[in-house]
């Protein structure tokens, strides 16, 4: 490629815009997020609502949470506090102030 310059809206446009110092263009961004996409292969089976993993889905993506998520949530929550070492910190706290 002796002399030619790479077309805007391709890849190796948007190389050379970052190459030169520049802010890409939007068809050479266009570009590189297809080229970003075709490369990422979604590989997570998203879990349905009314899991925790949902509820921490709706969380990150700023959704609003359904009943069904937040009771899930909930309930893990809860089974945590359940479980020894949480508990023993409560019991030492406890002994503590008594």
């Amino acid at each position: 490629m002796s002399g030619e310059t790479a077309p805007c809206g391709t890849l190796r446009g948007e190389r050379r815009h970052r190459r030169a110092g520049e802010p890409p263009c939007e068809p050479c961004l266009e570009a590189r997020r297809a080229y970003d996409r075709s490369r990422y292969v979604h590989t997570r089976v998203l879990q349905p609502c009314g899991t925790d993993s949902a509820y921490q889905r709706h969380r990150r993506a700023g959704e609003p949470i359904d009943s069904a998520c937040r009771n899930a949530h909930a309930e893990k929550v809860r089974a945590w506090r359940e479980t020894t070492a949480f508990n023993q910190m409560l019991a030492e706290a406890w002994m503590e102030t008594a």
